[in-house]
């Protein structure tokens, strides 16, 4: 029988056997998972320092490019607000920026012939022109879709065998009331993609033999240590057997289209080892760029294995260790591992931190530079931070403003509620742009933009530490901004007032009338016409036009500007139009903006001219013979007329005279001819008004005509008598132009003015005894007005503000009576018939103040509309006044059962018209130019002589100017009188008067 204690300790030492086989197992187990793990641990955590890596080096880069954009950007800029398109001179500061990071620098105008190439400032531009030409045209074309605005180009290969890269950025300058923006130009740089991969990949250099590539979103390779004869090639494009490492190009197809980066684990061809990649995408304008970072994958895992190797050794030494021996060895040897690459981290750490601290000072350099206020404060709002922008914007230097809390630059208590606002919202969401109103040291307020940002930690808890504002003194924007909406405010009030119809299309379709177009087609509101076709206003005859050629408004075909066709009102009238158009943007799309004009009275007018003028033609032909025989006529009228008749050369001689002046003068033409007009008529070359009369027609060639001339005769038929005669010029011209010679008539007016004076001095007398109520009826009515404001106040003992109203209202009224009795006796006074420069709505003012009662009485309505800032004339006060008495009567005669009188005054660029509207019974055709005439009445009542108009014509005849009748009987009378505006020339003298000394 077996021993038991020999079957127990065997059956202890089985189990203990096999505990010890499983505990090795366990050991060898535990041992190979350790490693596995820390093999695992080990790659992620080196994986994750190559993906920091990468991504440091697209910031890097991005912010190398985006430096240079903001450059150019400044530099455009400049150019676009430039009054002249020439390049500004105040740019060396960004041209001194850009030299240290481009290889040169050069400025794109377009010209008729393509375009302008300059260098700036100066130098060789390292690209073919050829080529800055296709990438300026891709940038046209890109502005014109509205993409981006920053253009980077593929990697150039120069003829010396160097790569190079060019950014271009265009200048956009508002043109135009619209403001609409056009490409101006461009500027751009060539930089030399090696001193981008000298900064930031080279510098990046994992483990042993690790490395870093770089690729565009095409797979075109920029920089890779490992195949520099696959640069500026594509992956995609070429056999996969020329890159021998790579199985397929699928993960970098993958890589392209991820957009935040990543970390890849993949098996190379290249002795099918393993690898670690992580990459990170790169912004550079148009362009997307990829910087990937690579290490062998067994590299980063050969301490892990050497240290496995070491472990299987004392495993295989050690087997009867137990079982916590083992897994402390285990434990010691992952510190070890753990230990080694904290080292590395520290040291990898170290490296980051002077990385850092060389990217801190790039950073206030450009901190330094920038053209906004950019300030830092702390957590509790203290300022740390303060640029030399900031100091000239403020006007606090650094060490003022250092330590002091951001609420210093508040101008009052609310301003600093809305900061403390502001501030809770960037520690919230981490930014926010808003619009502030700030404090400068001395005073002065500005308003700013500005761009909040919250700083933290780097890690969690994500701690936060301070806030950025970044602010940029937006005063004169806004200035701009309110002209700008005033102008289009205005612009918008002019196109709705605009006589002219105004209709804005997109397409076929209507999207904007004014009210002109709704009143022109017959149609209420705006609503009838949206969204329709013009095709439905157009006259059939014209569709085929509208359709075909003319409201076209796209980029191919441009629209005519301008054309006329025939249009159709709502109520089926066909009508011409005029139409002027042009292209314009609506809401942010192209349209075509026309102006329309009903011409129909206009077409009427050029076929009745066409008509009169074939007409003209042959009536030309029959007065030419007409003409000649008039000649022979006139000569011997001139030799016979009643006139004084004259002709004088430039040197002031008679050069012929005619009978009636020999008999008026006593002198016979043998005396006359070759004498000058001193020596023969001292009494007339010494009149002033005489001399001017020959000086202007001379100087001028223009004829004048009634220069009343008064003098006392010497000899002749007037002999030391005092004469009053009108004279008048006529010039001759040579067939240059110029006046050789003119001729003066003179026709005596002595008798005829005695005759004048005394039938105006017998109208005011006969115009009396009307005015004479009317003036009564005016002064009773002021009269009652004081007895009543006296009597009001007469039993009081003080006055109140009431009481004295009523006596500054009592004398007003009696100036009022005063000034009534004044007109009255300044109108009835005999005229000293002398002239001086007066307003004629001055005159008109007091001749319907005399009238006034006597139009009330037969309901006859007043309107006046008179001309602002109405020129003198020069002219006799009371004759004037006497001129309009008889108009204003006339028309009030003539409206027995009342009516609308209207008086209009206006001015052209020679003279002064004053219309008289009367809407009474009218004058028959046949008496219209008979009522000029002296004793001619058509008044059935015996109101007066008949000499009112004709004393009237004489008045204004002799005054240079005339009256115009327009009148048809039953339909109201319209009378204008003109009188030549009173002009006084740099000497004084009045040029309505020709001077020019015989």
């Amino acid at each position: 029988m077996p021993n038991r204690r020999f079957i127990t300790k065997s059956f202890s030492q089985y189990i203990v056997s096999i505990l010890a086989f499983c505990a090795i197992a366990i050991i060898i187990a535990m041992a190979f998972s350790a490693y596995y793990s820390a093999e695992q641990g080990t790659a992620e955590q080196f994986n994750t320092h190559q993906l920091m890596l990468a991504k440091e080096a697209s910031v890097g880069i991005e912010n190398f490019f985006a430096e240079i954009e903001n450059n150019l950007n400044a530099l455009a800029n400049k150019t676009a607000s430039a009054s002249t398109d020439t390049i500004p001179q105040d740019m060396q500061y960004s041209f001194d920026i850009l030299r240290s990071k481009i290889s040169s620098i050069f400025y794109i105008k377009p010209e008729e012939s393509g375009f302008l190439l300059h260098s700036l400032p100066s130098g060789e531009i390292a690209v073919d022109k050829e080529i800055v030409s296709r990438y300026f045209n891709q940038l046209k074309r890109d502005f014109e879709k509205g993409k981006s605005k920053l253009l980077v180009s593929n990697l150039i290969t120069q003829k010396n065998g160097f790569k190079e890269l060019m950014i271009i950025v265009p200048v956009i300058k508002a043109v135009g009331l619209t403001g609409e923006n056009r490409l101006n130009g461009a500027f751009g740089v060539v930089i030399t993609p090696s001193k981008i991969i000298k900064l930031f990949i080279e510098s990046i250099v994992p483990g042993k033999t690790g490395y870093a590539w770089l690729m565009d979103n095409q797979g075109t390779l920029i920089h890779h240590p490992k195949h520099p004869e696959m640069l500026d090639r594509n992956i995609f494009k070429v056999d996969k057997h020329c890159i021998v490492c790579h199985i397929s190009f699928k993960r970098e197809r993958n890589m392209i289209r991820q957009k935040e980066g990543g970390k890849i684990l993949y098996q190379s061809a290249e002795n099918n080892q393993y690898k670690l990649l992580a990459y990170s995408p790169i912004k550079v304008g148009n362009r997307f760029w990829l910087v990937a970072v690579v290490t062998p994958y067994s590299e980063i895992t050969m301490l892990v294995r050497q240290s496995f190797k070491k472990t299987l050794a004392l495993i295989g030494t050690a087997v009867m260790i137990i079982f916590f021996v083992a897994l402390y060895t285990l434990k010691i040897n992952k510190m070890w591992i753990i230990a080694r690459e904290e080292k590395r981290y520290l040291e990898e750490e170290s490296r980051l931190q002077k990385k850092i601290r060389e990217t801190k000072e790039y950073l206030e350099q450009v901190l330094f530079s920038a053209g906004e206020a950019i300030i830092s404060t702390d957590q509790e709002g203290l300022i740390t931070i303060w640029n030399r922008a900031s100091e000239g914007i403020f006007g606090y230097n650094k060490k003022e403003i250092m330590k002091k809390p951001m609420h210093i630059l508040m101008p009052d208590e609310k301003s600093k509620a809305q900061l403390t606002e502001y501030l809770g919202k960037v520690a919230r969401q981490g930014h926010v742009e808003c619009e502030h109103i700030y404090l400068c040291k001395d005073g002065k307020r500005f308003t700013g933009w500005c761009n909040m940002m919250a700083v933290k930690e780097r890690r969690a808890p994500y701690k936060l530490i301070g806030y950025i504002s970044v602010i940029r003194d937006i005063t004169e924007w806004k200035k701009l901004e309110s002209s700008l909406r005033e102008s289009e405010e205005q612009y918008r009030s002019l196109i709705e007032e605009s006589q002219d119809a105004v209709v804005v299309l997109q397409g076929a379709d209507i999207v904007y009338v004014n009210p002109a177009f709704l009143k022109m087609f017959g149609y209420k509101n705006q609503a009838q016409v949206l969204g329709k076709s013009l095709e439905a206003n157009t006259a059939p005859e014209s569709l085929d036009f509208v359709r075909k050629r003319a409201f076209i408004a796209d980029k191919k075909q441009q629209s005519p500007s301008h054309f006329e066709y025939r249009g159709v009102k709502t109520d089926g009238m066909v009508f011409d139009i005029e139409v002027n158009a042009k292209l314009t943007t609506y809401k942010g799309k192209p349209a075509l903006q026309a102006f329309l004009r009903d011409v129909t009275i206009r077409k009427k007018i050029e076929h009745k001219i066409k008509e009169h003028s074939e007409a003209l033609e042959k009536k030309i032909e029959k007065r030419t013979k007409q003409l000649r025989e008039s000649q022979q006529l006139l000569e011997a009228i001139s030799e016979n007329a009643p006139l004084e008749v004259a002709v004088i050369d430039k040197e002031g001689k008679f050069i012929y005279v005619n009978k009636f002046w020999e008999w008026i003068t006593g002198k016979s033409r043998k005396q006359a001819i070759g004498k000058k007009v001193n020596d023969l008529c001292p009494q007339l070359s010494s009149n002033s008004e005489f001399k001017q009369m020959l000086r202007h027609t001379f100087e001028y060639g223009e004829s004048q005509k009634e220069i009343k001339v008064n003098y006392k005769e010497a000899t002749g038929h007037y002999k030391n008598e005092e004469v009053n005669k009108i004279f008048w010029s006529i010039p001759f011209f040579n067939e240059r132009g110029k006046v050789i010679k003119l001729a003066v008539m003179g026709y005596d007016v002595t008798e005829i003015k005695r005759l004048e004076m005394q039938l105006i001095q017998s109208e005011k007398l006969a115009a009396t005894g009307k005015l004479v109520a009317g003036i009564a009826h005016e002064i009773n009515n002021p009269l009652y007005g004081i007895q009543g404001c006296l009597d009001s106040i007469s039993n009081k003992k003080e006055l109140d503000n009431k009481d004295r109203k009523f006596i500054d209202l009592s004398y007003r009224e009696t100036l009022r009576i005063s000034g009534l009795i004044r007109r009255l006796q300044d109108l009835y006074r005999p005229s000293e018939e002398i002239m001086s420069p007066i307003d004629i709505k001055e005159i008109i003012r007091d001749v319907l103040l005399l009238e006034a009662a006597y139009l009330k009485q037969v309901h006859v309505k007043l309107h006046t509309k008179y001309q602002r800032n109405l020129p003198q004339v020069l002219a006799t006060s009371d004759q004037l006044k006497q001129v309009f008495i008889n108009l204003v009567s006339n028309a009030r005669d003539s409206m027995p059962q009342g009516g609308d009188l209207t008086i209009i005054t206006k001015s052209d660029n020679d003279n002064v018209l004053v219309t008289v509207i009367d809407t009474g019974y009218g004058i028959p055709k046949e008496n219209v130019t008979k009522i000029f005439d002296a004793f001619f009445t058509t008044k059935k009542e015996v109101k007066g002589v008949g000499l009112g108009l004709s004393v009237s014509y004489g008045i204004i005849s002799r005054h240079n100017g005339k009256i115009e009748v327009e009148s048809e009987q039953g339909k109201g009378a319209k009378f204008t009188v003109i009188l030549p505006i009173y002009k006084v020339n740099k000497s004084g003298k009045n040029n309505n008067i020709p001077a020019i000394s015989a």
